[in-house]
């Protein structure tokens, strides 16, 4: 780095995208749009995307649309996760829904939390139990001191 900023090259070559996520990110190949698209993103397959076997290892909804009629590649999944859904839609664009297991079952990542908060009112069964600490300890202590004399 000079001054704090990193050197950049600018390249006048055309570049291959091989997919592009709805919303402007372009990609070389349909496996890398799949890794970095968010949630429910659209993918689009384009003329230079080769085609092969794309996996999927996390848990993510997302739709492949094709141009030019190009074939979608085969779309599996790998490690933990297993595809529970595939839809083809009226367009012809595929939408996948792929979901993490756990035992006995998955594990969807927009499981809502439950808050669990304290009681604001006094426990009386607390108190009673420190009280009952508190007498037990302190009759130890006279039974201790009669022993002595």
């Amino acid at each position: 780095t000079k001054s704090g900023f990193s050197p950049f090259t600018f390249s006048m070559d055309e570049i291959a995208v091989g997919a592009e996520v709805e919303g402007g990110d372009s990609y070389a190949d349909l496996q890398s749009a799949v890794n970095y698209a968010g949630k429910n993103a659209v993918i689009t397959v384009t003329e230079k995307n080769p085609v092969g076997t794309v996996t999927v290892d996390r848990e993510i909804t997302f739709t492949i649309k094709a141009e030019n009629n190009i074939a979608i590649p085969q779309i599996v999944a790998k490690g933990n996760v297993y595809q529970d859904n595939k839809t083809i839609n009226p367009d012809g664009s595929i939408t996948y829904e792929f979901k993490t297991y756990i035992a006995g079952g998955y594990a969807p990542s927009t499981t809502p939390e439950k808050v669990v908060t304290s009681a604001d009112t006094f426990d009386a069964g607390i108190a009673l139990y420190v009280g009952m600490s508190v007498m037990a300890a302190a009759g130890s202590a006279v039974v201790l001191k009669k022993r002595e004399d």
